[in-house]
């Protein structure tokens, strides 16, 4: 079974002067998983991205195990994770939460943890609308 990705927002800060990994960025997706043979909660998709990132070979690496927080009063699984290339060591956080057959997932990357670490703390200005449907 196919899983369609849906890409919501993209958001890049430039670069800082000479340094090779100071972009900060946002991206948030909509995974559709109405179709799944079983149901692919939160909790269970972001400890299987924490399990791939240990396989080798991978680039990237989880920084600690998944934890649950909340983010506009809805709960979310974030998974810490450094990603390493040729330029350096670069950081980011995932945060994802299950609702009406999707998962919603907000990825966050810096050049450091505390990048990060302000990146997340916008998250609390994050909203949702109840819904019906």
């Amino acid at each position: 079974m196919e899983r369609r990705s849906h890409p919501l927002l993209y958001v890049m800060e430039g670069r800082v002067g000479n340094q090779p990994i100071s972009i900060k960025t946002v991206m948030v997706t909509a995974l559709d998983v109405r179709h799944e043979p079983r149901e692919t909660t939160a909790e269970v998709y972001a400890r299987a991205v924490a399990q791939r990132f240990k396989q080798a070979g991978m680039p990237m690496e989880p920084s600690a195990s998944p934890e649950e927080r909340s983010i506009g009063g809805r709960s979310f699984w974030k998974v810490n994770f450094s990603l390493r290339t040729a330029a350096g060591v670069g950081h980011g956080a995932e945060f994802v939460t299950a609702d009406k057959g999707y998962l919603l997932m907000f990825v966050l990357g810096g050049p450091d943890l505390a990048s990060v670490s302000e990146i997340e703390k916008s998250l609390q200005s994050i909203h949702f609308l109840e819904t019906s449907n």
